[in-house]
């Protein structure tokens, strides 16, 4: 009987092609595999039993419940955050994400790197339910893997020459649901939210001089990238005037990255892949800010910038020749780029999950039918969800799985079958 694991994606934009990498490298050791949107995924658990879950981050207070789900499915629960090494300077999030609670509710524990398994794995019921294996998402950053997304970038370079790319991380102070909606949401697990959010709008406002920095000092085209939870019209609205620059939400950051000449960010996880991708990375933030509310790691991979002017001079001109970074401690201590991560994973995954899955054909067509006739009578569409799934659909799913699969060399008979409009089985097809 083949193994069943289910694979829930929130942020299509920086887990699609990962978690595609381990969907076939799992089908092709004769497991099924479910992948797709998070709310897809709970919305057809019910056609499941006996198997295993990948889940993307704990939540203490919400994640309880849709893990009794889980159970009364008889579902192995493994966690792999997503969230895993980027943090405020005094680690309350991370603190929270691997609470004990968390150890309490799942089989395995997977770690991005050392720092975080020897400050947070001493909450295991027992030393075999964590392991640090790094995350897949990083290790396909490695020269022996660009070529999955060389078509992307090279098509960036044509479409639009050489171009600086500024990645943003404001969505606290300037979601896309507005100030509220995070005050209302997340005050529970940012006991600080106030501060972040003041914090979060003079980090934008520094970017947006930064971008009109550039602008003054070099006609080079300037590609911003908002976060997918960030409302983009805001920076249409700042920085209408600067003819240079072209606002994107759209496909993964990695295209974006390789095809850039340089990166700028506050203190933004794409800050770790640029410097994986051997890019200029640099951190531009304002003077003044609490430092306990900012994350340092990538700050510590990048060249901390003095000012607007600076951090536009290096983008433009290049980095000090001299200039050096404690990227390598950093990227080995907290994200074990040394290791293989993928194999590493799949290998333990298949380990922890169980021999008896079962897949309930009948009643996944019967929801199907269900969901297809909700859709065409009623409107759930959610602006938030909508923005972090984009890319989640038939298309580009297929087009990502053929790439993928190509350069993994499996097996002919390894398929995808489309479930619905966001879920997908990959899986040996006779």
């Amino acid at each position: 009987m083949a193994k069943v694991f289910l694979l829930p994606i929130e942020t299509t934009s920086r887990e699609l092609d990962y978690k595609i990498f381990i969907s076939c490298l799992l089908a092709e050791k004769g497991s099924k595999v479910f992948i797709g949107s998070k709310s897809k995924i709970s919305y057809f658990l019910n056609c499941f039993e006996s198997f295993t879950y990948l889940d993307k981050g704990f939540h203490f207070g919400n994640s309880e419940n849709f893990f009794n789900k889980l159970k009364q499915r008889k579902a192995v629960i493994l966690s792999l955050d997503e969230e895993g090494a980027i943090d405020f300077s005094d680690g309350s999030a991370l603190n929270k994400r691997y609470s004990k609670g968390l150890f309490d509710e799942v089989n395995k524990v997977y770690f991005w790197g050392k720092a975080q398994f020897e400050k947070y794995g001493k909450r295991s019921k027992n030393t075999n339910q964590s392991l640090i294996t790094g995350h897949p998402r990083f290790q396909i950053l490695k020269p022996e893997y660009r070529d999955i997304f060389k078509n992307n970038s090279d098509l960036l370079k044509q479409k639009y020459g050489k171009f600086i790319l500024v990645n943003t991380n404001t969505s606290f102070g300037n979601h896309i649901k507005g100030d509220k909606f995070v005050l209302e949401n997340y005050r529970n697990r940012f006991p600080k939210i106030d501060q972040i959010i003041s914090q979060d709008k003079k980090k934008f406002e520094h970017i947006c001089q930064t971008i009109e920095s550039i602008s003054t000092i070099s006609d080079i085209r300037i590609i911003l990238r908002p976060h997918p939870e960030e409302k983009a019209d805001s920076y249409h609205d700042r920085l209408c005037h600067v003819n240079s620059l072209k606002i994107v939400k759209e496909g993964s950051v990695i295209p974006w990255i390789s095809a850039s000449s340089s990166v700028i960010h506050s203190d933004c996880t794409t800050a770790i892949e640029s410097v994986m991708l051997g890019k200029d990375t640099i951190s531009a933030i304002p003077l003044g800010l609490d430092t306990n509310l900012l994350c340092p790691l990538p700050i510590g991979v990048s060249y901390k910038s003095l000012n607007t002017e600076n951090a536009a001079e290096m983008a433009v001109s290049g980095l000090p020749v001299n200039y050096s970074s404690n990227a390598d401690k950093i990227l080995e201590d907290y994200f074990s780029h040394n290791l293989d991560s993928l194999n590493l994973l799949v290998d333990d995954m298949l380990s922890e999950s169980s021999n008896s899955s079962i897949i309930k054909e009948k009643a996944l067509f019967a929801k199907k039918i269900k969901l297809f006739l909700r859709n065409i009578f009623i409107d759930k569409s959610d602006i938030l969800i909508n923005e972090k799934t984009k890319g989640l659909n038939r298309k580009n799913f297929i087009k990502r799985f053929g790439i993928i699969s190509k350069y993994l060399k499996v097996s002919a008979a390894l398929r995808v079958k489309v479930e619905s409009d966001s879920l997908f089985r990959i899986s040996k097809f006779r």
